[in-house]
């Protein structure tokens, strides 16, 4: 290794790992959060490694890699706890962002390789997800680790291409028992394309042995518990509903158009986004290139646009699902950004980065104005008031500085993105964003009215309260599903608690449904779905 990679890496690493550390103490926050917080809570309390449970009840959506990552994290940490449970989704970002380096210097050599690290790592979708516990962070990391390692390996000769494509066909195999199917139709997909549009039909046959290998050692032993432990039942929710079904069905959760990704992607790679048109455009040069160059470049089309036509025909969409796309995507971007294409630039593409460079500088400065405003509406000014001014002048520096050196526009930009989103993970605008997307009212309006010898039950929940109130209370949250037996529940006792969202309350009291029973003990507000708790009113209390 030569010494400026070496030295490169000494400083590169450590700011990946700032970059996906930083942030990851918060309460449970979104729609799916909380869910699969608590599917891990559920399986360190039970010790059942196999099989996810939500509530107690098998939940077969996805394979449990991200709740194993997590319920490993809670036996280190000496139980489940809000503010580490998300932990291991900072590793498998961090490995994501490691393996990009490494796909990149592959491709294009250490200085774009790590470029396109740091500009994958201040993408606005990757910092939010990589701060979740969500799936689909380890089969991001699994994924680009799979088409790194078939890189590696297609490259060499002898034993050395063979693990390559075995670590290929494990990566995909953890990318299954991340999410299921789409971890190996992903990368198996945008390889076949590649090797079949270069006619290396020898090397097609090689990856497939390759890849029958290495899904049976690291995913096909997980099917063969579900079918052993669930039956055909299991297999038949897991395969077929949740995978089969969820792909094609019109009516899948999240469904909708073909060209719904069109303007995702530029969405999922702010502020990056502003970059990908000419990034693009660089991908679709040909010009004296040298047959290594040609390869990549073929690739980097391969790991892009397969990917993605695959998920534009999947019914299920989200920006979220965009993820495994965005290293490769990064890796383009690099690419252009750093100039690691053959023949000279065009003078609309001096003006484009530099353009970029100015509107960069001008959201850092504009981030933490923001950040100030928000400081200023809770009285604590005057620290940020200084580090929005340093903030400033460095941001004004940044932008000096490239545009009076050569090669710099890209990594200026990094400094730039970097210093806008140190305003979001400042303090004072961090209480705020914990504030709009998490649960405090939900928790604490549980733990000021529940008292001792109360019994809690949910009327209909969703799985995120399921999820909130399960992991907040470190146990399952019974379930009433009908108005029968929401009156008899309440009857029981006065010691009898019903959470219950507000429009499923309004809806039945409109319908005469509420039990004469229930009484509003307290009520909460949340962002689409406040919450109220009913207690009952029996007599004998």
């Amino acid at each position: 290794m030569k010494k400026t990679t070496t030295v490169s890496l000494l400083w590169a690493i450590p700011a990946l790992a700032v970059l996906s550390f930083a942030g990851q103490r918060h309460g449970l926050w979104g729609s799916d959060e909380p869910r699969e917080a608590e599917i891990a809570r559920e399986m360190y309390a039970s010790r059942d490694w196999v099989i996810p449970r939500l509530n107690g009840k098998p939940f077969l959506e996805k394979p449990p890699l991200a709740h194993l990552g997590a319920a490993l994290v809670f036996q280190a940490a000496a139980g489940p706890t809000e503010t580490w449970c998300r932990l291991s989704s900072a590793v498998w970002g961090l490995a994501g962002l490691l393996t990009t380096a490494w796909l990149g210097t592959m491709l294009l050599g250490p200085g774009a390789g790590l470029l396109a690290a740091f500009i994958l790592a201040t993408s606005v979708e990757w910092l939010y997800v990589t701060r979740l516990l969500l799936v689909d962070v380890p089969l991001a990391a699994c994924v680009i680790s799979s088409f790194a390692f078939f890189w590696a390996g297609y490259t060499r000769s002898g034993a050395r291409k063979m693990l390559g494509y075995l670590g290929c066909a494990l990566a995909a195999g953890g990318a299954f028992m991340a999410k299921g199917t789409v971890g190996i139709a992903i990368p198996l997909s945008a390889i076949a394309v590649f090797l079949l549009l270069r006619r290396e039909y020898g090397e097609l046959v090689r990856i497939a042995y390759s890849f029958a290998a290495g899904l049976a050692a690291a995913a096909l032993p997980w099917v063969v518990m579900i079918a052993v432990r669930g039956g055909r039942g299991a297999l038949r929710v897991f395969l077929w509903d949740n995978q089969v079904l969820r792909f094609f069905s019109p009516g899948a959760d999240h469904a909708g158009p073909p060209w719904f990704y069109l303007a995702a992607i530029f969405e999922v790679l702010l502020p990056w986004a502003l970059l990908l048109p000419p990034a693009l455009i660089g991908l679709a040069r040909a010009r004296n290139e040298t047959e290594k160059e040609k390869r990549g470049r073929q690739f980097l089309i391969a790991i892009g646009a397969v990917p993605f036509a695959l998920l534009s025909i999947a019914s299920g969409k989200r920006q979220l699902y965009l993820l495994p796309l965005m290293p490769g995507l990064a890796i383009a971007i690099a690419r252009w950004a750093a100039g690691e294409w053959p023949g000279p630039r065009a003078r609309w593409e001096y003006i484009w980065i530099r353009a970029g460079v100015v509107l960069f500088a001008v959201t850092a400065g504009g981030a933490w104005c923001a950040a100030l405003g928000v400081a200023a509406a809770g009285r604590s000014a005057i620290g940020p008031g200084i580090a929005g001014a340093a903030a400033a002048l460095g941001s004004a520096a940044i932008a000096r500085r490239a545009f009076s050196r050569e090669g710099a526009p890209g990594w200026s930009m990094v400094a730039l993105a970097a210093i806008a989103w140190s305003a979001a993970l400042s303090p004072f605008v961090w209480d705020r964003i914990e504030a709009s997307k998490g649960y405090a009212p939900l928790t604490a309006m549980l733990d000021a009215n529940l008292r001792p010898g109360d019994t809690l039950y949910g009327y209909m929940p969703g799985e995120r309260e399921q999820g909130v109130v399960g992991f907040h209370r470190q146990e399952l949250l019974p379930v009433i599903d009908t108005p029968e037996a929401l009156d008899t529940a309440l009857r029981v006792s006065g010691r009898t608690v019903v959470l219950m969202r507000e429009k499923v309350y309004e809806e039945l009291r409109e319908q005469g449904a509420l039990p004469s029973s229930a009484a509003v003990a307290a009520r909460c507000a949340l962002p689409h779905r406040n919450q109220i708790l009913l207690r009952g009113t029996h007599a004998g209390e």
